[in-house]
Order: C-alpha cells, then structure tokens, then sequence
C-alpha cells in the first residue's frame, strides 16, 4: 500500500516556472520526493497561489485553495500570519 505525506503551507510555487517563489519548500519537496520515490506527496496551500487550483508540480500534486491573504475568519482558520513565512 502506497503510502501518503500531506504537506500544509501557506505558499507553493504556481508552476515549475515559478523558481523564486519559496526556494526553501521547492527545495524539501523535491528532494522528500526524490529520496522516497513511492511516497505519494500532496500539497495543500493556503494563501498562494491565489487562485483555488489543483495542479502538478514536477510530478506532485498541489492543491491551492486560494485564499488571497483574506482575512478575519479565513486568516484564523488556516493559521496564516503575513511575513511568518
């Protein structure tokens, strides 16, 4: 059985062309993805992209929820705090 890790974040690149975007995660998740082949990673992004989506990136799936920096409700609910990451 295939097992698999769920990565929450509040940003993820938008597309393998978004180099600049969060170096530190694209960095993690390609290598977590390179070391354990046959784990099956999703991303769950909070914030950014800013448009609710679900995409690949290299080879994960990514799913965006969209959130635009919203704040009140939204902003407690994910636990998003700008600048902290």
């Amino acid at each position: 059985m295939r097992k698999t890790l769920i990565i929450l974040t509040p940003g993820f690149p938008k597309d393998e062309k978004d180099t600049a975007r969060l170096p530190d995660r694209q960095i993690f998740v390609r290598i977590l993805n390179e070391t354990y082949p046959d784990l099956n990673i999703v991303v769950i992004t909070f914030q950014y992209p800013s448009e609710a989506a679900e995409y690949s990136w290299n080879g994960i799936k990514v799913i965006a929820l969209g959130g635009k920096n919203k704040s009140g409700f939204y902003r407690r609910l994910t636990g998003y705090t700008p600048g902290a990451n």
